[in-house]
């Protein structure tokens, strides 16, 4: 996603074209006529305050994640964890600091300056978890997974990027929705400030995951390998034992020669007393 997002930043001049141009572009293939679509949203979203909100959240995020210490960055970047344990960490995350998202964007945005009075029930009840109904929260989490799922690793700096930039995206337009007006720069970056200064919960409860289970996953990727070690081991052992079971004896055949020349012997002897 941020290779298009720098595309967005270093920005795509765009191309006018000229009368004499113009007869010609009945002439585009599909593909030349994407590219110029793909150049106007770009253009759109440049001069829109979502870009400069987008710049918000680097910095943002950028600036929390040198003071999380270094320890702490190398567990989380490294640590092998399934999918399933980054969707339970990132549930729980949500869970713990929803409530406080929720009053916060209240206080600050929804029940501040000129906004329409009322508002506030309905952000809450568009905001609350159901079973059944779709709601912020339940977006924010699944937005999450869906970032956490496509991550080789486990979380890092650009994870965080993505996972802050559906955030904003999801808020505000909820918010514009409900507001009936878009938001201001000012609003949106209140929005990005309060998730972000909350993501420091999610990297040291990570960070815990990780070292109260022993990095688990590591060690039951290991065991498989070293049961197969064992194994291995085991049936060259088994072989070696048929090899040798197998193999006759010179021992054995010195004994049985002994044995068939004295029974011959008492046998030749017999004979000649009688």
């Amino acid at each position: 996603m941020f290779s298009y997002i720098k595309e967005l930043i270093f920005g795509v001049q765009r191309q006018e074209v000229t009368e004499e141009e113009s007869d010609w572009e009945t002439l585009k293939t599909p593909e030349d006529e994407r590219r110029d679509n793909i150049r106007k949203e770009l253009i759109e979203i440049k001069n829109s305050s979502s870009m400069n909100n987008l710049k918000y959240i680097i910095t943002c995020i950028s600036s929390m994640y040198k003071d999380i210490s270094e320890d702490v960055r190398t567990n989380v970047e490294t640590s092998l964890l399934s999918l399933s344990s980054k969707e339970n960490i990132f549930l729980h995350f949500v869970e713990k600091c929803q409530k406080g998202w929720r009053d916060s964007i209240i206080e600050q945005i929804i029940n501040s300056g000129d906004n329409i009075l009322g508002k506030e029930q309905e952000f809450i009840m568009k905001w609350e978890r159901g079973k059944y109904q779709k709601n912020i929260c339940g977006e924010i989490i699944s937005h999450g997974n869906l970032i956490l799922s496509h991550s080789k690793c486990s979380i890092n700096i650009a994870i965080l990027k993505d996972i802050t930039w559906k955030y904003y995206v999801l808020l505000s337009a909820q918010l514009s929705q409900i507001l009936e007006r878009r938001l201001t720069k000012d609003e949106g970056q209140t929005i990005i400030s309060i998730f972000v200064s909350t993501l420091d919960v999610l990297i040291n409860d990570w960070n815990k995951y990780v070292l109260i289970s022993g990095d688990i996953e590591n060690r039951l990727n290991i065991l498989p390998k070293k049961w197969e070690t064992i194994e291995v081991e085991r049936m060259k052992t088994i072989r070696l034992k048929i090899e040798i079971e197998s193999k006759p004896s010179i021992s054995n055949d010195v004994d049985y020669i002994k044995s068939s020349f004295s029974e011959n012997k008492e046998r030749i002897k017999s004979h000649f007393l009688k």
